[in-house]
């Protein structure tokens, strides 16, 4: 059974707006099958500024955290001022440097896919994708129209979120992005694996660029300290607390 606690931000940078999925065992005494939500600010270090809730876990009957990344475990600037620039900005160049790959052309299957269904439903910004035959540079021209539309929309569709990751992982491979995270989650993850505590990492992101950010943090590798990345190819997050619950 899962608890979800979105956390308000504080005054003065204190606190930061978190979610947070606990599994507790004995079972909690929740509403429905996916939890509640109950407003309670908490830091990663476990302090906290006020008195919790008398509905919150105790950190003793927890046996998993479930953690976002954008908000919770990094800034939101790192997201949308830096990582999504890097795609926009490098798309054409990763499209036409891999064009002929079968991860590339795998992307471009995907992304024509979702293209034709928004184009059928009339999203903004989406354009038709020529056929192979049309040669390369138009079908480039034609994918960087959309996935440019698509990172301007802040779309959390699959299609969009596997590019990413590949261009991600160019740029995380020649040092040109370093994995962002707040002062106080490498000890957190630290105390909480050494308690035994799993921890769990569920974004919109893809599962590959999940791991490169916390493999490559400015805190290095944090990824022993956590036992598996989730993406919403899962379903709601509310599917992955029951994952887990049965696991």
């Amino acid at each position: 059974m899962g608890m979800a606690l979105p956390l308000p931000p504080a005054s003065q940078g204190l606190l930061r707006s978190r979610r947070m999925s606990f599994l507790a065992s004995p079972p909690l005494s929740l509403k429905a099958a996916g939890g509640i939500s109950i407003p309670c600010p908490w830091r990663l270090d476990g302090r906290r500024p006020r008195a919790a809730p008398a509905s919150v876990p105790r950190l003793a009957s927890v046996r998993s955290v479930v953690l976002d990344i954008e908000g919770t475990t990094s800034p939101i600037s790192f997201v949308t001022d830096v990582l999504f620039p890097y795609a926009r900005d490098n798309v054409r160049t990763h499209l036409d440097a891999t064009y002929s790959t079968r991860e590339t052309k795998d992307d471009i299957a995907l992304l024509r896919a979702q293209v034709e269904q928004d184009l059928a439903e009339g999203v903004p910004g989406a354009v038709p994708v020529p056929p192979d035959g049309a040669g390369k540079d138009r079908v480039v021209d034609a994918l960087v129209a959309n996935v440019e539309a698509m990172i301007a929309a802040d779309r959390k569709i699959t299609s969009l979120k596997q590019l990413q990751g590949h261009i991600w992982r160019t740029g995380f491979e020649c040092q040109e992005i370093k994995g962002v995270v707040f002062d106080d989650v490498p000890p957190a993850l630290e105390r909480w694996h050494a308690s035994g505590i799993k921890t769990y990492i569920y974004s919109s992101g893809s599962r590959e660029a999940q791991r490169l950010i916390f493999g490559n943090t400015t805190y290095g590798d944090l990824r022993r300290h956590l036992c598996g990345f989730f993406d919403a190819t899962i379903g709601y997050a509310v599917h992955l607390v029951s994952h887990l619950s049965a696991h």
